[in-house]
């Protein structure tokens, strides 16, 4: 993948655009589809080599022009186009076989010239020319043409004809898209019509078409559209409409039945007046019909989004209704998917979008690009009689696992965490691995379990060609129960796969796209406000939607997972990423931009792109080897808990070499974290500000002495009266010694020290709480023990949060005093009374440390 995602991705990232709107889509399909074959022969033979073709294919794309898959005709010869000039009907074979507009052929010659000698250096010499050919499909009419010659040298043969061929390319290709604009803007300034043939059979189209090409000189194109109830309509180009009807006039075998500035209706002189009266009933007319390239990993978001767009015109002076619009892609749908128009306007056009329901099983067998033909019909009912209008237009369907970079959310699709294959795959790991006694996080386990089992399977990595198809640079990715079969994949293939399997035992996954990568991040299901117990190094995390993700570098599998952790976080920071992501949003929720990178949201992505069926694909052939699993996941338990260690005493090491009061409280929170209470206590017994007295009421809240817990908070407060941090832990040392009405009171002071409840939440880590506790049940109470309900606490400072709202509104203020004076009293029995000693790790990770 990289490589491609760097020449995609560095335009739409400048433009801060992932995606092309349907707007942009549809504007781009009015432009004409290109082949482009150019022959190059070095010495005489033959040669695999595309360089001047892409280069012309390169920048089709960058004018707006589609380009169609070069794999399509990859084993095309221009020798064979050429019987398209002049051909109408050759070149017409070619059009419908490829969907091709445009044909530019050519053939490029590099002849060897011998040695020579520059500067004591030897170089070989190649000398060659390329003619290039211009064809329009429909016609075979010759467009242009472009000659070129130069010489190159290089100090091998295969550099000198690299250098040549590239001149070459750099000579031509400017000139062939100039004659190309220069025809597509004659055709703009020539007029568009109907010529509607009433009374001719389908079988005499072709034979009807050369003819008026041949005796009407005013018709400059004229392409076959669709027949209906006896009337041959053809779309045709005319240079000017009074010379047409002169020429007409003068062509005896037709006559004009009717002529509007849309359409004239001919017929043989003995067929005019049944004509007539066809011609002056009102026609509703298929004008446009567009269709976009279609990928099958798209088959669900096709099914609820228009992919496509029919214009209709009514030219009558009279309302049509009841209108029905079907479109059939035969042998990928199984039925028509159809839309009803209640009324189109008289003397109006209608453009219409149609979603298209797929069949899944017909799309997931394709293993190669194919050209299918998109059939649109149009029903209504005029004058008491059933009409009917078709017509059909070819459209490219990718192969299964192409994937266009241009809508890098479409990916989502690919992560299918319920495929069998994936849940098993997961489940039978996770089951069947013996893990030693690990305080670590469970999400954090599972994900190093799950990736050892991928890393130990065998996969190998291989970097996929990119190629041009239709206006697209694609790319192939592997469904994750291919890549288990097929056991070889790059950067895509890894992350989808893990993801998968992550998804599948519920952990949120997302994917880090880069200018020229795409990596992972995982939720390890920690609260921002715990990082710590994943690493006390911020460099090696990410805060995402208020957890703590770690970034796994997927073309690390054959690494340890702490090799492919670390130097996934390492090159989001190098790359600007964020440490909070979310900054600004972009394609609605989906896409996040952080820094220089993006985020793509694999749950959000399946909103809009949900995961493809693909029960019906080939699965692994072995099972993972969990002997070698369980050998892979100790050792990188291991190395986990060493990396861990160092950045603590890093961490630590940095803190006591600045020596200031927040720094050293800094190191009593981490022995605190780790329940060194005593010597936590000595480390900040030599200061005496708001800061540490804070951290005391801490360490003896912990020590489950809450009298000498509560007169640290007061001292706390009395120094810094509006941190309402420290309020939140006097609410929680009365929560916990069995005075919920107290707590709620120091809740709502603690909140009303902030300009919102929101702001609050933020800066005391209350949202943590709330998260935390959120959907667990009222538990139940042991009636020996005072028991912390989680339920309760975050009722409590829900309601401490309306009523600090209600009271701000009110302009209520507090006064310190009463309330410290209300709870001076409550820690009775010797002054320590104490909260059921195996509740106090409970509430450990929602303290406030004044830093």
């Amino acid at each position: 993948m990289k490589g491609f995602l760097g020449f995609i991705l560095s335009a739409i990232l400048s433009a801060s655009v992932f995606s092309q709107d349907a707007e942009k889509a549809i504007k781009r399909m009015t432009q004409p589809d290109v082949m482009v074959v150019v022959d190059e022969y070095v010495d005489g033979s033959f040669v695999g080599t595309r360089a001047i073709a892409v280069s012309i294919e390169n920048e089709l794309l960058k004018e707006g022009f589609k380009v169609i898959d070069y794999h399509m005709f990859e084993n095309l010869r221009a020798k064979e186009l050429e019987a398209s000039e002049g051909n109408p009907e050759k070149a017409r074979e070619y059009s419908n076989r490829f969907g091709a507009e445009i044909i530019i052929l050519g053939y490029a010659q590099a002849e060897y010239g011998g040695e020579t000698e520059f500067y004591d250096v030897k170089q070989h010499k190649y000398t060659g020319q390329v003619d290039i050919k211009i064809i329009y499909a429909e016609t075979g009419e010759l467009i242009g043409s472009v000659t070129a010659s130069d010489r190159r040298f290089g100090q091998d043969k295969k550099g000198a004809v690299n250098a040549l061929f590239k001149s070459l390319a750099s000579k031509v290709t400017k000139n062939v898209i100039s004659k190309l604009k220069e025809r597509m803007k004659e055709e703009e300034q020539a007029r568009k019509i109907e010529i509607a043939v009433y009374g001719i059979s389908p079988s005499k189209a072709l034979a009807l078409e050369s003819k008026l090409k041949d005796a009407i000189s005013s018709v400059k194109a004229l392409k076959y559209k669709f027949f209906d109830t006896n009337v041959l309509v053809f779309d045709a180009i005319i240079s000017s409409e009074e010379q047409l009807r002169r020429e007409l006039a003068n062509y005896g075998e037709l006559k004009i039945v009717k002529l509007t500035p849309r359409r004239v209706t001919l017929s043989p002189p003995e067929m005019e007046r049944e004509a007539k009266s066809t011609a002056t009933e009102g026609i509703l007319d298929i004008v446009d019909f567009s269709i976009p390239p279609i990928f099958p990993s798209q088959y669900s978001f096709y099914a609820y989004n228009p992919i496509g767009q029919l214009t209709v015109e009514n030219p009558t002076n009279r309302e049509i209704r009841n209108v029905k619009i079907s479109i059939l892609i035969p042998d990928y749908m199984k039925v028509p998917s159809e839309k009803v128009v209640s009324v189109i306007k008289p003397n109006s056009k209608e453009q219409i979008t149609v979603p298209v329901t797929f069949d899944i099983k017909s799309l997931l067998k394709l293993n190669e690009n194919v050209i299918a033909q998109a059939q649109a019909k149009v029903t209504y009912t005029s004058g008491g009689k059933v009409e009917e209008r078709s017509l059909s237009k070819p459209v490219t369907i990718y192969n299964r696992n192409s994937i266009s970079w241009r809508i890098p959310e479409s990916v989502c699709s690919f992560v299918t965490p319920n495929d069998g294959v994936v849940k098993e795959f997961a489940r039978v790991v996770l089951g069947s691995v013996k893990l030693p006694e690990t305080n670590l996080p469970r999400n954090v386990i599972n994900a190093i379990v799950i990736y050892n089992a991928v890393r130990t399977y065998g996969i190998k990595y291989v970097s996929d060609p990119w190629k041009v198809a239709g206006g697209e640079i694609l790319d192939n990715v592997y469904f994750p129960r291919e890549l288990l079969y097929y056991k070889t994949g790059d950067c895509d293939d890894h992350a989808i796969l893990l993801a998968s399997l992550l998804e599948s035992v519920g952990i949120r996954t997302a994917f880090i796209l880069t200018s020229d990568h795409i990596f992972l991040i995982f939720d390890t299901g920690v609260p921002k406000k715990n990082a710590y117990l994943v690493s006390f190094n911020p460099g090696d995390y990410i805060i995402y939607d208020g957890s703590v993700w770690l970034p796994i570098e997927t073309t690390l599998i054959n690494e340890s997972f702490t090799t492919a952790w670390k130097t996934g976080a390492e090159e989001y920071y190098k790359l600007g990423g964020l440490d909070k992501i979310g900054a600004l949003e972009v394609k609605e929720g989906i896409i996040f931009k952080s820094g220089n990178i993006y985020i793509i949201d694999v749950h959000r992505g399946w909103k809009v792109f949900p995961p493809v069926d693909v029960e019906g694909l080939p699965g692994p052939q072995t099972k993972p080897d969990i002997s070698l699993v369980s050998s892979s996941v100790l050792k990188d338990l291991d190395m986990f808990k060493e990396s861990y260690r160092q950045t603590l005493t890093e961490m630590i090491n940095t803190l006591g070499s600045k020596g200031d009061e927040v720094s050293i409280n800094k190191i009593a929170k981490i022995l605190v974290l780790f329940d060194r209470y005593d010597d936590a206590e000595k480390y900040v017994s030599k200061f005496s500000g708001a800061v540490t007295y804070n951290s005391l009421g801490n360490i003896y809240f912990l020590k489950n002495e809450p009298s000498k817990a509560f007169e640290f908070y007061k001292k706390s407060i009395e120094l810094d009266p509006n941190d309402g941090g420290v309020y939140l832990n006097a609410g929680l040392l009365f929560y916990l010694n069995d005075e919920p009405e107290t707590a709620q009171e120091f809740f709502e002071l603690a909140i009303s020290k902030f300009k919102t409840p929101e702001e609050a939440y933020e800066v005391l880590g209350i949202e943590d709480i709330l998260r935390e506790f959120e959907g667990v049940a009222a538990e139940k109470k042991d009636v020996s023990k005072k028991q912390v309900s989680k339920e309760e606490l975050k009722k409590l400072i829900e309601e401490a949060s309306k009523v600090s709202t209600q009271q701000s509104k009110k302009g209520k203020e507090y006064k310190k005093e009463e309330i410290f004076e209300k709870g001076q009293n409550v820690f009775v029995f010797g002054g320590r009374r104490g909260a059921d000693p195996t509740q106090l790790q409970t509430v450990k990770s929602l303290l406030y440390w004044k830093f």
